[in-house]
């Protein structure tokens, strides 16, 4: 298991996808999956609804300077949607965590 500083977000990645795959997983059944200890995961956010709001909010910060970053405006539309979708992939565990805690309740 390795520590991580109260600021290091390092690990929100992994724990967007640990969420993901474990959406009903306790701190400690995350931070056992990101292989952390479960202290250093309190240290870093001490209850699950903070880890996903940080979640939410890193996530859409995220994606909104990728979006800034493809520069979709410029030049013509495929190379634009190319460039976005490679920033999308670059973070594809945040993709993942907004599409799944932003549309799952949506019913299709």
């Amino acid at each position: 298991m390795t520590t991580a500083p109260h600021d290091n977000t390092a690990i929100l990645p992994p724990l967007a996808l640990a969420l993901v795959n474990h959406p009903r997983a306790t701190l400690q059944e995350l931070a056992k999956a990101i292989g952390i200890s479960k202290a250093t995961l309190y240290r870093f956010c001490p209850t699950r609804d903070l880890l996903i709001k940080r979640l939410l909010e890193q996530s859409l910060r995220t994606l909104d300077d990728a979006l800034d970053e493809a520069r979709i405006e410029e030049g013509p539309v495929l190379e634009a949607l190319k460039r976005l979708n490679a920033k999308h992939l670059e973070h594809r565990e945040f993709t993942l965590f907004l599409t799944y805690y932003l549309l799952a309740p949506i019913q299709i």
